[in-house]
């Protein structure tokens, strides 16, 4: 609860704070030398964002909360943050909300509450996932960026849904938001299986068309034939491979042409009368070189040893011999297809997997080699899935996931309201704009992965590369366990590091928790409905089928041009509907009032 008048009085004396004189012309606080003032703001700041966000000192929490209604302290605050707005509404404790007349709140209410809306949920996606998730009846657990509306947000998708705060209030258990980045768990990847005979029919269809073009066939053929087990295809590649196969290889495409009554002939290579000989480079340095019968010129060179003789003589060998040229024959069937629609491919893609893999998904929900266990592709069945994964950190294996990231992660808290969100803002910074902030924590803890390694007494028998991911799991255990030196050195125990080395991985961690981040992930542990979203912003050729989509669900849709880069984040200007604020204590809410009133 906030402090008496009288108990801000005292605090404020205590601590030589000069209140200021007035809201329209704002005297900047002006704060003593006392040695308690300094003391004081740093007391109450001392604990890092994660536990002043999920918990912490309770004295301090207390104390920064009373301090945030102290005329003059709460500006010190602000400005500490670098919270502009904070700093800005910190100047209206100095009207009392009595001296208000009642006809500005009824007139100015409104405009108060736009005040400081400038926070949005946003999640990033596709076209292919739009379409999956109509499918699926919604999204399982997404992960939603929570940032404000001039910072931009990237990747993931070329589409942006907006969120309309109120379906993602974290006031409802199921609405989890943490202060970073929390590295959560992703949807598992679907998979379908192969009939039984796919592989012997897969064969036969192309068996033409592979040796014409001299295609190895026999790759695919063994995918589709280990598709066609549920215990294979849940611990194999082969549904990624037939899919690439289908999308991207040079069989199918031929396939397509040739029912489409366009045969491509093959572009042939070789046939050339080449000869060795030797001569003399200019330095003197005897050659050897491969030559054109008929022209005389030079194909190729080398400094005339036994080795280099052996390499000419087959490389002379391949250029007589007569092959196809793969590369200038891919080119070729390519030209042919720029005629078509790329939808017309695309379809037809789509038709030719479903004559070999079964209508049915599953996705791998545990169990390893010979013991996979799969479950069917379902809303309820991702969203049960998700939610045992660990949330933070829960990721997975794969590039990146080893990283500084993930340690941010694990020292990430969680928001109880919308109010704290609001109020830690000042922790979201552009990335591009805090990049040196970035860079140095990275060469920080590169830096330990170094030292230690340095250190290690048979370094030769560690492979350089996965130590360093091996330091990360090890600081990651670490903070798990509370991250404090006791840890760090139980956590490092085989490695039996130095004082010193603990000291610098705390360090680091202390440095970590308290870089920017630039959003905060909002990780629903619930299935989320396409209609919680209020707007899309969307590329401008988005397909007509993936508009009526949106529409279907009441979603706004604003356009934006993918070659103007800020276009796609000053299209958030249109959703001032959908950004939140602060919910105002009652003084502060009487001052913004009235201020905007005599605007």
């Amino acid at each position: 609860m906030a402090l008496t008048p009288e108990s801000q009085k005292a605090l404020m004396d205590i601590l030589k704070v000069k209140q200021p004189e007035s809201i329209a012309a704002p005297i900047q606080p002006k704060i003593g030398t006392n040695p308690l003032t300094e003391a004081y703001y740093n007391y109450i700041e001392g604990d890092p964002l994660a536990q002043q966000v999920s918990g912490g000192d309770p004295l301090k929490k207390l104390l920064r909360f009373a301090s945030e209604f102290v005329p003059g302290i709460n500006t010190e605050l602000a400005q500490r943050r670098g919270d502009k707005v904070g700093e800005a509404l910190s100047y209206l404790d100095a009207l009392g909300a009595a001296s208000v007349p009642a006809k500005a709140v009824a007139k100015g209410a409104e405009k108060a509450a736009d005040f400081t809306k400038d926070m949005m949920f946003l999640h990033n996606t596709s076209q292919a996932a739009l379409k999956n998730y109509e499918s699926l009846g919604g999204i399982p657990s997404p992960s939603i960026a929570v940032t404000q509306k001039d910072i931009p947000f990237t990747g993931f998708g070329d589409i942006t849904l907006v969120g309309n705060p109120k379906n993602f209030n974290p006031n409802n258990l199921k609405n989890k938001i943490y202060s970073s980045d929390a590295y959560t768990p992703r949807s598992p990847v679907p998979f379908r299986l192969a009939d039984k005979d796919a592989y012997k029919r897969l064969k036969d269809d192309y068996k033409d068309i592979a040796n014409k073009y001299e295609i190895k066939m026999s790759n695919i053929v063994d995918d589709m034939y280990e598709q066609s087990f549920k215990k294979n295809a849940a611990n194999s590649y082969g549904n990624s491979d037939i899919n690439r196969f289908f999308d991207y290889e040079v069989a199918p495409k031929i396939k397509f042409l040739q029912e489409k009554g366009i045969n491509v002939e093959p572009v042939y290579k070789g046939g050339m009368e080449l000869e060795i000989r030797p001569y003399t480079f200019r330095d003197k340095t005897p050659m050897l070189g491969l030559f054109n019968k008929k022209t005389g010129e030079k194909i190729y060179s080398e400094t005339n040893t036994e080795f280099n003789r052996d390499l000419l003589e087959r490389t002379k060998e391949s250029n007589e011999k007569i092959s196809i040229d793969n590369f200038a024959t891919k080119k070729k069937i390519d030209k042919e297809l720029e005629k078509f629609n790329s939808s017309d491919y695309e379809n037809w893609v789509v038709n030719e997997k479903n004559k070999y893999l079964q209508d049915d998904l599953f996705f791998k929900s545990g169990g390893y080699f010979d013991n996979p266990k799969t479950k069917e592709y379902s809303l309820d069945n991702l969203v049960n899935y998700m939610k045992k994964q660990p949330q933070i950190g829960g990721e997975g294996d794969g590039i990146g996931t080893k990283g500084i990231g993930r340690l941010k992660a694990a020292l990430t808290g969680k928001f109880k309201s919308l109010d704290e969100i609001k109020q830690s803002k000042s922790q979201i910074i552009d990335k591009e704009k805090a990049k040196d902030v970035y860079e140095k924590t990275e060469n920080e803890f590169f830096d330990i992965a170094n030292n230690l390694y340095d250190s290690l007494p048979n370094q030769s028998s560690y492979n350089q590369f996965s130590f360093i991911d091996d330091v990360s799991d090890l600081i990651f255990n670490a903070i798990q366990k509370g991250g404090g030196k006791k840890e760090i050195k139980e956590s490092f125990d085989v490695y039996n590091i130095s004082n010193q080395q603990v000291n610098k991985i705390q360090k680091f961690l202390n440095n970590l928790e308290k870089a920017p981040v630039s959003y905060f992930e909002a990780k629903p542990t619930r299935a989320v409905g396409l209609d919680e979203f209020s707007g899309a912003i969307v590329p401008e050729a988005t397909p007509k089928e993936t508009l009526d989509l949106l529409k279907s669900y009441g979603i706004n849709i604003e356009k934006y041009d993918p070659f103007i880069e800020p276009s796609r984040t000053q299209a958030r200007d249109k959703f001032q509907n959908q950004m939140f604020n602060y919910v105002l204590p009652a003084p502060l809410l009487a001052g913004a009032i009235a201020t905007q009133d005599k605007e």
